[in-house]
């Protein structure tokens, strides 16, 4: 192969080319040092859901202040919960 000098058309193909590499590369620096969410996390939404249910379904049977006072307070955690996904997903 000559060792012939790039035209122009060619140079600035490759610094193109050099360029998108260094910009691949700081992407996966960055990817990889964002932090990874523990998987409990994803379940911890559906879990509030069914325990807020329940209290609430005991809530309703049994009438005890205890139980409707927690149902207030994992209903609202939830529905903020709920809320935060929602905003997250279409901003």
């Amino acid at each position: 192969m000559s060792a012939r000098p790039l035209t122009d058309r060619e140079q600035q193909a490759w610094a193109e080319l050099e360029s998108a590499l260094r910009r691949d590369r700081r992407f996966e620096r960055r990817v990889a040092a964002a932090p990874v969410r523990p998987r409990w996390r994803r379940a911890l939404l559906p879990l509030m859901a069914v325990l807020s249910m329940t209290l609430l379904v005991v809530g309703v049977t049994s009438s005890h202040p205890l139980v409707i006072a927690a149902f207030g307070v994992v209903w609202t955690a939830t529905v903020l919960g709920v809320f935060r996904l929602l905003f997250r997903a279409f901003s």
